[in-house]
């Protein structure tokens, strides 16, 4: 049923409006014409209309049933053409069928008022247990207010209502009754200690591998003399001119039988075996094994002063440098020194290969350059441990932090919990029976329409409303079944002429409501005849004319 509406903005009605509240089962609204009975009838017709937009409708337990109105719009709506639609009524049934559908829908009523009893129930708890969250988020909240001053930077992440009172619930479903909980006092020193600016971490320095480079200059090929064969005719002369070394160079310029020193020809084929004699394979070999090792080290050296070199470039740019630039410029100077002295004694070995040279040691340097970058990197891990220690002891402070609200809030949560749990198990259980209610309820309807399905009929309405026709002295015309349209009828007068035309004001008034009784008794449709409904009736005598009036006065 309807419990109360509300008419504002429409017709009489400026935009405070009019509420009408505590309706019973049966209600009547009198009044003078033009104060708005036929508003409010209007607008319970069809209350989705743009034009009702600031007019509303309270339905008991919120449960919507069908509205059917009479006034002037519904007789224009349902006789405005010659054909009027049929009323189904269960007519056909015998009193046992008529019996099980009354039944079946005092149980259909029935389980809608548990269903309904239940959605309250329902809602109750819902509301509870809304309240019940709210109340808590409020005390999780006035611990915001108390110590987010002083740790607002270790709530971040949870700071509104919602998040706080969530992470709240978290923590303290976690905590233990046996949980050091750290005091407010201890918690603040470490606020002042690690809420400040997170420390950078460094990169480390390259390190360096010398080891193919002392390799090189240890090698006991740069203090060999290299020499040709001594058993050789030509080895004597060499050897006493000491010219092997200028020999050696300008064989490689031999080309034919003139000779590369006097350019006359005296190079003959014995002369040539005696060269390839004393310039032998193992000389030739260990002349390789120098050329190769001298363009090692030059490549190797080239390729470690680059990286040194750009160590020392971009560390002058760090601020945070960890190397000791002085020291470490002074050994690279010395190393650089080192290095350019050996590739010039390797170039004048390579040169002359029958000489000594002397090979400078960069080993010592080396060492000092590694032991440097070796103690950079220290104190850059040293740092870096400080950096990843900081993120470890801030999340330490953050579990701290958060453990020693939720034990300040421990009796509130308690308190929570255990009520939130009953009313959540009461939810449950509602939402369960609510479910099966519906199911049930939904199983009933469909029963009702297959139950009145093949007992409804329009034939019995009409007949009704032709015995009441009869009965009150209407016997010029009568309903009968269009012959357009099926479970359709038109109004027709006793020569065969279609009536509705020509009937009086007070005779369209009379046979619309006579359609109107029958209508709240069935349905237009045979699915709806069972179904509960809301009936409006808009003063159906004031639009008698005085035929009608006196006919219906006199029986």
């Amino acid at each position: 049923m309807i419990e109360s509406f509300q008419l504002a903005n429409i017709a009489s009605y400026d935009a405070s409006g009019i509420n009408i509240d505590n309706l019973k089962e049966v209600n009547f609204f009198y009044g003078a014409n033009g104060c708005g009975k036929t508003t409010a009838s209007n607008y319970l017709t069809d209350t989705s209309k743009e034009n009702y937009a600031s007019c509303t409708v309270n339905w008991k337990d919120n449960h919507l049933l069908q509205t059917l109105v009479y006034n002037k719009a519904f007789r224009d709506k349902n006789f405005g053409s010659s054909d009027i639609a049929g009323v189904f009524t269960l007519g056909q049934a015998t009193s046992e069928q008529v019996s099980e559908i009354n039944a079946k829908t005092k149980e259909r009523n029935d389980e809608n008022t548990e269903l309904t009893k239940h959605e309250k129930q329902l809602t109750a708890k819902e509301d509870e247990q809304e309240q019940l969250t709210s109340d808590f988020t409020e005390k999780c909240w006035s611990l915001y207010k108390e110590f987010g001053g002083d740790f607002k930077d270790a709530l971040r992440g949870a700071l509104n209502k919602k998040l706080f009172k969530d992470k709240i619930i978290a923590y303290s479903a976690e905590l233990k009754d046996e949980d050091k909980i750290p005091t407010y006092e201890a918690l603040k020193v470490k606020a002042n200690t690690l809420l400040g600016e997170r420390p950078n971490v460094f990169l480390k320095l390259p390190e360096i591998n010398a080891d193919q480079l002392i390799r090189i200059e240890t090698d006991n090929a740069w203090k060999s003399i290299i020499v040709g064969k001594a058993d050789v005719d030509i080895a004597g002369l060499i050897d006493q001119l000491n010219i092997q070394d200028w020999v050696n160079q300008g064989r490689k310029y031999i080309k034919d039988e003139h000779c590369p020193f006097c350019q006359k020809a005296t190079i003959d084929h014995s002369f040539k075996k005696q060269l390839e004699a004393y310039f032998d394979d193992s000389f030739n070999a260990k002349v390789l094994h120098i050329e190769k090792i001298g363009a090692e080290y030059q490549s190797t050296t080239k390729t470690l002063l680059e990286l040194l070199h750009n160590i020392e470039t971009e560390e002058r740019k760090n601020p945070d440098t960890k190397l000791k630039m002085r020291e470490f410029e002074s050994h690279l100077n010395a190393l650089e020194s080192q290095i350019n002295a050996n590739l010039v004694n390797f170039k004048a070995k390579i040169d002359k290969v029958s000489s000594e040279v002397d090979v400078i040691e960069t080993s010592e340097s080396i060492k000092a350059l590694i032991q440097i970058l070796a103690s950079a990197n220290s104190e850059v891990q040293a740092h870096n441990k400080l950096a990843d220690d900081f993120d470890n002891a801030i999340n330490t402070f953050i579990n701290q932090v958060w453990q020693f609200l939720a034990d300040k809030i421990k009796p509130d949560y308690k308190s929570f919990s255990k009520k939130y749990k009953g009313v959540e198990k009461a939810v449950s259980s509602l939402s369960i029976n609510t479910i099966k209610r519906k199911e049930k309820l939904v199983k009933l309807k469909t029963e009702l329409i297959s139950l009145s399905k093949n007992m409804t009929s329009v034939q019995p309405a009409v007949d009704e409303i032709n015995r009441l026709l009869k009965a009150y002295g209407f016997i010029n015309f009568e309903i009968v079944p269009s012959s357009v349209l099926d479970n359709h009828y038109v109004i027709q007068r006793q020569d065969g002429e279609l009536a509705l035309d020509t009937l009086s004001e007070g005779e369209v008034t009379f046979i619309t409501f006579l359609y109107f009784v029958q209508l709240a008794n069935g349905a237009l449709t045979q699915d709806a005849v069972t179904e509960n409904r809301v009936l409006v009736i808009d003063d159906p005598i004031s639009s008698l004319d005085s035929g009608v009036c006196q006919t219906s006065c006199r029986d």
